[in-house]
């Protein structure tokens, strides 16, 4: 049985670091994933994922309920299946990283005032109705 001290360097034996990846690093501003929405000219918002408290559903929406310390207390997001758990379930995998319409850290979870036609994080959302 070996003993690590997570308060000290990375120890070896025989060359192998025992400890890998045991501390766990610190968060800089650099690597949170920001969230951000628009519903049209003027009315956007951005918000840490950190500061997401809970995803509601109800008649063809998604309502995000966020910290109140965020800058925005909710946002509805339209779905266009009856099935919003489809959509939540859809949500959820693209926040964890395998969505569309990610660049690095920055999550579109819908620009409804897109020039073409509403940008949105997964196809199972169909724009953002509401910022709150």
């Amino acid at each position: 049985m070996v003993l690590i001290n997570l308060n000290q360097e990375p120890k070896t034996l025989n060359g192998k670091h025992l400890n890998k990846q045991l501390k766990k690093e610190k968060m800089t501003r650099a690597d949170e994933i920001m969230l951000v929405a628009q519903v049209g000219d003027n009315d956007s918002m951005m918000s840490p994922l950190g500061k997401l408290k809970s995803i509601n559903s109800g008649s063809g929406v998604l309502l995000l309920n966020f910290d109140a310390t965020a800058n925005v207390a909710a946002v509805t997001l339209t779905t266009s299946s009856p099935d919003e758990f489809t959509a939540l379930k859809a949500l959820c995998r693209a926040l964890n990283g395998r969505g569309r319409n990610m660049q690095s850290n920055v999550v579109v979870l819908a620009d409804a005032a897109a020039a073409t036609a509403t940008v949105t994080v997964v196809p199972e959302i169909t724009g953002c109705s509401i910022i709150a």
